[in-house]
């Protein structure tokens, strides 16, 4: 009994995991760049052309993710963050975030009010390059009320005397349709 309800749990939580699983493969050669996605898990997801061509798409990593840790030594970024979110992705294109969150700003008895933002755009990464893509999410003070979310993308450039200096990117929106 103990390994059906054990089995039945360890089901259920690898099925939630899937969310956070990338569908793209990283180039193992050949032109790429190093990418990482500075959200929290299930926040962003990135959109990239693979190496066979094919369109894949990176997520952001819960501390559950049971694939590769994704560490690639990247330096530190302008938020902070390094780690398991860190991929290879094929150089010299267009990759595609969508950033989607959701904070609770009342709770009622019967009802949750939510402050949402959902946003997507575009930058380029070229071959031999870092970047790092993360959520902008301005509340209002005191509050889980959202006013204000983009996406900011930086391209970390290595100095001569071993520092690293951030070159903010244009992300371009993409239209809702």
């Amino acid at each position: 009994m103990f390994r059906t309800i054990a089995l039945a749990v360890s089901v259920a939580l690898l099925g939630g995991c899937t969310t956070v699983m990338s569908t793209a493969q990283q180039p193992k050669d050949g032109p790429r760049a190093r990418l990482r996605l500075a959200g929290w898990s299930d926040q962003m997801q990135v959109d990239v052309r693979q190496p066979d061509g094919r369109k894949g798409t990176l997520y952001t990593r819960s501390g559950f993710y049971p694939g590769d840790i994704g560490n690639l030594g990247m330096p530190a970024g302008p938020s902070g963050k390094k780690g398991r979110n860190e991929y290879y992705v094929v150089g010299d294109q267009d990759v595609t975030v969508r950033v989607g969150v959701d904070l609770v700003v009342q709770k009622t008895p019967s009802y949750d009010m939510q402050s949402i933002c959902s946003v997507s755009g575009t930058f380029h990464v070229e071959a031999g390059k870092d970047y790092e893509t993360i959520p902008v999410v301005i509340t209002k003070p005191g509050s889980n009320k959202i006013l204000f979310c983009a996406i900011r993308a930086t391209e970390l450039v290595p100095q001569p005397d071993g520092g690293v200096t951030f070159k903010d990117l244009r992300v371009t929106p993409l239209l809702k349709r």
